[in-house]
């Protein structure tokens, strides 16, 4: 996970006090989790914390500066607002950085896969896979690269080799994607009873 850095201040827990924030251009946040007793109100600076969420969200460590206290956190929940999609609120929540996390990271396909060049349809079935490591260790995305995939692959996510220091907590029998023939070519090909589709070999996510 990418680390950056944001300064947040303490503030009062009031509905009122929180729309007036919003209006001055700063973002009502909580802060808990990891070394902590409770919640914290704090506020951040909206547009350092949009420019700074482009990175994406799900796989950044804020080092949050609080009035000179340090903590170091992932944004478990933001808030945002239905019409203008202004962030209205955020939930922080502390981590230690010699202990492992669990967030949920986007699945992304790369390569040219051998069953689409032959007429073949590649549908996405995941596009988002929970991983658990240190939060150093833990990636951007998990890349899957489809190019040796030919006709009739189903691949799961217990066939994905985890990068090193990462464990895939999503269910194993997750279906990430499958690659179907031809229409034509299916109808005329109908598997006997008890045939099963053929099955990739171990795919090696990139990081």
């Amino acid at each position: 996970m990418q680390r950056v850095s944001l300064k947040a201040e303490e503030r009062g827990d009031t509905k009122g006090h929180n729309a007036q924030l919003r209006a001055q251009g700063t973002i009502p946040a909580v802060i808990y989790g990891k070394g902590m007793q409770g919640s914290k109100p704090v506020q951040v600076n909206e547009k350092e914390f949009v420019l700074l969420s482009r990175k994406g969200l799900s796989t950044l460590l804020f080092d949050l500066d609080i009035n000179g206290t340090k903590r170091t956190a992932l944004v478990k929940e933001c808030q945002m607002h239905v019409i203008t999609r202004r962030v209205q609120h955020i939930d922080f929540y502390t981590v230690k950085l010699d202990e492992p996390i669990e967030v949920t990271l986007p699945v992304r396909l790369i390569g040219d896969a051998k069953g689409v060049k032959v007429g073949g349809r590649l549908e996405q079935r995941l596009y988002k896979i929970k991983v658990q490591a240190l939060p150093e260790k833990i990636p951007n995305e998990i890349v899957v690269d489809v190019a040796e995939f030919d006709l009739g692959t189903l691949l799961h996510v217990r066939s994905l080799a985890a990068p090193e220091g990462i464990a895939f907590t999503t269910s194993p029998d997750a279906m990430i994607l499958t690659i179907k023939a031809p229409k034509a070519a299916a109808e005329a090909e109908t598997p006997a009873a008890g045939e099963t589709a053929a099955t990739p070999p171990a795919a090696t996510p990139q990081q």
